[in-house]
C-alpha cells in the first residue's frame, strides 16, 4: 500500500496514488504535476484495453451463440422422423394437392415456409418428383403445414397466408409455393401476410377474399390441426416425408425408390 503525503489516503498503486494527488492540485510541485499527468493517462490506457477486451470477449459469446444456435435450427430441419415408420391415419381432406386423384402413389410432405431445408427440398427434390411422377399421373402430392416455431419466426404467419391461398385456389398455392420459396429472404415476421397475399393476388386470388381468411381465424386453426396431425406421427422435423403412408428419408434417391417400389 502507498499512502498520500497529503491527506494518508492508502492506495495499491503508484499509478492510482499520483492520479489521486489531481485533489491536491494547489500543493503540487512541478514534478508532482508531470506525474500526476503521466498517471492520468496511464490508467486512461488500461481503461480503453479492458474495454477493447470486453467487446472482444462479447463478440466471442455472441459468435458462439449464434453458431450454437445455426446447429440446432440446421439439425431441427435436417434431422428427420425415423424412416419406415406407417403413419396412422394422415388427415389429407382440403389439403393442397397437387396430381391426378387417381394416382396410386400418395407423398405427403410436412414442411415450413421458412425451412432453408424445406427451399433446398422444393428446388432439388419436389421440381424432379413433380416431372418424373406428379405430371405424368403417378403420383399426387400433398402439403401439410408444420412450421418450426422455436426456431423460425415468421413460419406460423407465412403457413397461415398460404393456406388461406389454398382455400381460394389450389392452382394458385403451388405457384405461390414456388414464388415463396425462391424469394424466402424477403420475408419476416411484420411482411408475410402482405407479401404472400400480393403474389396471390397476381395469382388470380381476390385480395379482399384473402384478409377475410386471415382474420376469421379458420387459416390458423388448419394449420394447428396439421401440427397436431404431425405429431401424432413423430413428425419432428421439416420437411418430413411420408410415400403411401410410412415415412421415408427426405432425399430425392429414397423418395424416389419408395414410390418405384409402390408402383411395381
Amino acid at each position: 500500500m502507498t499512502e498520500c503525503e497529503f491527506c494518508g489516503e492508502d492506495f495499491d498503486s503508484e499509478l492510482k496514488l499520483q492520479a489521486h494527488w489531481r485533489e491536491h492540485e494547489d500543493e503540487l510541485n512541478s514534478h508532482q504535476e508531470e506525474k500526476v499527468k503521466k498517471a492520468e493517462r496511464k490508467l486512461e490506457e488500461k481503461k480503453q484495453q479492458k474495454n477493447a477486451e470486453r467487446k472482444r470477449m462479447l463478440g466471442y459469446f455472441t459468435a458462439g451463440g449464434a453458431a450454437l444456435a445455426l446447429v440446432i435450427a440446421v439439425g431441427l430441419q435436417l434431422m428427420s422422423s425415423p424412416a419406415g415408420k406407417q403413419a396412422d391415419g394422415l388427415n389429407l381432406e382440403g389439403e393442397p394437392m397437387m396430381g391426378s386423384p387417381d394416382a396410386n402413389v400418395t407423398v405427403v410432405e410436412f414442411g415450413d415456409f421458412q425451412c432453408p431445408a424445406c427451399r433446398s427440398f422444393e428446388a432439388q427434390s419436389f421440381s424432379r418428383i413433380k416431372q418424373e411422377y406428379i405430371d405424368t399421373g403417378k403420383v399426387k402430392f400433398y402439403w401439410k403445414d408444420y412450421p418450426l416455431t422455436q426456431i423460425h419466426p415468421w413460419a406460423q404467419s407465412g403457413a397461415e397466408a398460404m393456406e388461406c391461398v389454398n382455400r381460394q385456389n389450389q392452382t394458385a398455392f403451388w405457384d405461390v409455393k414456388d414464388t415463396l420459396f425462391r424469394n424466402q429472404g424477403t420475408l419476416s415476421q411484420s411482411n408475410a401476410h402482405s407479401q404472400i397475399t400480393d403474389w396471390a393476388v397476381e395469382e388470380g386470388v381476390n385480395r379482399s377474399d384473402m384478409n377475410a381468411c386471415l382474420n376469421n381465424g379458420e387459416a390458423l386453426s388448419e394449420v394447428n390441426q396439421d401440427i397436431s396431425d404431425g405429431q401424432s406421427n413423430s413428425v419432428t422435423s421439416t420437411p418430413t416425408v411420408f410415400v403411401n403412408g410410412k415415412s421415408v428419408r427426405n432425399s430425392y434417391s429414397s423418395i424416389k425408390a419408395a414410390i418405384e417400389q409402390q408402383l411395381r
